[in-house]
């Protein structure tokens, strides 16, 4: 409602969790502290759900008046302005969409742990930034007295950047109607030079800390990689297309935002598709012992425990294609003349395919990459074939970048000792308490004000922006699925793959796939990090200790940084439920 806080929550709750054992004279042990994480970041997870119903409510009421909305997808007029979920119209649709939701965390949790079995047991990828969570819980739970002091530093510095960059802006626009911006957030947008020099160009330097901490822990090969190709689309490819006609949708002035948004909507996301598409299968193409491996452990083992603690890769596989093939069936019932193969693909196939590719991405790189708008374009294929917009309101849930983090997650808790069953009872019970709570925070909230507004910033902000968008999308003003485009992506990455492979050229072909739908800012900034990383600090502290500490010192500023955002909010929230009371 009014800032990202999924950080912030993690952070702030074992924190506080930690704190609270040491003064009570029982610290907890490393496993434990990591549950309060895991747990705490699984919760943050869920906390959008009743909050995607009041969207819907909120799309329907404003923007599709139109058309026919679905009584499954938002009340009518007169109950969403009831403010209230107690309701028998709504029970409909939290019925329908709760439903989705558990048959998706369930595929979701099934699939992570495949994926676990398959990256981690068997191909043993490095997921380089899990060390930073690892010594989170390290030094939080052991009080190692030089790790803990670095740390402390650390926060203290990141603390002091996010009141300037976050907290700061938040408070004066609450306390004086206008944000006070001490530093650009999240970037220092360039367009405006390089337009002068080369229109359609696309430059700036990303001021999110959390980029440049990145780039102190990654490969090299895999920060170049990843700016490779973000200034391969962004940087020169815009202006080739621009001066081609290709995009006619540029407008001087246009912003990094605008530039990104408009050129992934109108020329790369078929190239983008099919680049991760690549990405996720060439390597088990090139090493397919891998599934193999995994397939054959899954036969002999069967549905057995392989050690106590443990869960069958099996059932794990089992989880996912139960949960997506109950999840597409209930999708062709809420829309029954759409093409079933569309539902398929969106539910079954396309999950898999993005939670091996976020997976090795999380593995590789340490980012989870998104890939944009497969949903979009294929829901326009099958409404020109049908007429049908129904499609449009289904819930449809992707695995998005949740399963690339989980993998990491499931990766901490191996490193710090902790079992597998635990894993997955903390993960249930964050889901219900995340649910629950959620519910009681949202309803709250909407009866203290209607949402969007003025309370709400980022609701009143991104509601309209996103509805305006989806408007578009059901209009059928935009068309995405250039097969040439599509092909293209795949071909060239498969080509560059292969080359890496002959000649041993150092290249993260997930990396590039990821890359390009990075912004450009962001990707910069991450080389910023690196080049600091392996050329500066290296050097000063000596490689022995910077090895050994950098983690802790990225872990300490992500910790400044969510406490101090997660303090401003907080602050901020007060400040406008007492404005909002008054009346």
């Amino acid at each position: 409602l009014t800032t990202n806080s999924i950080l912030s929550i993690t952070y702030v709750t074992v924190l506080l969790f930690t704190e609270i054992a040491i003064l009570s004279g029982k610290p907890l042990t490393r496993q434990e502290t990591y549950m309060i994480w895991m747990v705490g970041g699984i919760f943050a997870t869920g906390e959008q759900f009743f909050i995607s119903l009041l969207y819907n409510g909120y799309l329907a009421s404003t923007h599709l008046m139109e058309y026919s909305v679905p009584i499954w997808f938002a009340p009518p007029l007169k109950i969403w302005s009831n403010r209230t979920f107690f309701n028998e119209q709504w029970s409909i649709v939290i019925s329908v969409y709760l439903l989705s939701f558990v048959l998706y965390k369930i595929a979701d949790l099934g699939i992570s742990l495949f994926c676990r079995e398959l990256y981690i047991k068997q191909e043993k990828l490095p997921f380089p930034l899990a060390e930073i969570d690892l010594q989170t819980v390290l030094t939080l739970t052991d009080r190692e007295k030089t790790r803990m002091n670095i740390f402390s530093v650390s926060a203290i510095l990141g603390f002091i950047f996010a009141f300037l960059a976050y907290d700061f802006p938040m408070i004066t626009q609450a306390t004086l109607g206008s944000p006070i911006v001490a530093i650009p957030i999240p970037w220092v947008d360039l367009n405006y030079y390089m337009e002068l020099v080369v229109p359609g160009s696309s430059f700036g330097i990303s001021t999110s800390p959390m980029s440049f901490a990145s780039g102190l822990i990654l490969p090299l090969n895999v920060i170049v990689s990843i700016l490779a190709a973000s200034a391969a689309l962004y940087l020169i490819g815009n202006p080739i297309m621009l001066k081609m006609g290709v995009w006619r949708q540029w407008l001087p002035g246009m912003n990094v935002a605008d530039c990104l948004t408009q050129s992934v909507l109108h020329i790369w996301a078929p190239l983008i598709i099919g680049a991760s598409i690549a990405a996720a299968i060439l390597p088990l193409v090139r090493r397919p012992g891998l599934l193999v491996r995994t397939f054959k452990s899954m036969r002999k083992v069967g549905f057995r425990q392989t050690e106590p603690g443990e869960i069958s890769p099996l059932l794990s596989l089992i989880m996912f294609f139960a949960s997506t093939v109950l999840l597409c069936a209930l999708q062709i019932m809420l829309a029954p003349r759409f093409p079933f193969w569309i539902f398929v693909f969106f539910s079954i196939i396309w999950p898999f395919l993005l939670a091996l590719y976020t997976s090795r991405g999380v593995g590789e790189t340490g980012f989870s990459f998104a890939v944009p708008y497969v949903r979009e374009g294929l829901t326009i294929a099958g409404t020109a074939m049908t007429g049908d917009l129904s499609a449009w309101f289904v819930p449809v849930y992707f695995p998005s970048a949740y399963n690339g983090n989980a993998v990491q997650w499931i990766k901490v808790g191996d490193m710090v000792g902790n079992k597998i069953t635990s894993y997955i009872k903390g993960y249930f019970f964050a889901l219900a308490v995340g649910l629950i709570m959620n519910f009681i925070y949202v309803q709250i909230f909407w009866w203290m004000s209607t949402i969007p507004s003025y309370i709400f910033p980022a609701t009143q902000i991104y509601w309209p922006l996103n509805a305006s968008y989806f408007k578009l999308w059901i209009s059928g003003a935009f068309t995405i699925m250039n097969p040439t485009f599509l092909t293209s992506g795949a071909v060239v990455i498969t080509i560059i793959y292969i080359v890496s492979e002959l000649l041993h050229i150092p290249i993260s072909i997930i990396g590039l796939a990821g890359g390009l739908f990075t912004p450009i800012p962001d990707a910069f900034t991450l080389l910023l990090g690196g080049l600091m990383g392996n050329f500066v600090f290296r050097r000063v502290f000596g490689a022995t200790w910077w090895q050994k500490y950098r983690a802790v010192i990225v872990a300490g500023l992500y910790a400044g940084l969510a406490i101090s955002v997660g303090i401003g909010a907080g602050f901020t929230v007060i400040l406008r439920s007492m404005w909002a009371m008054r009346y």
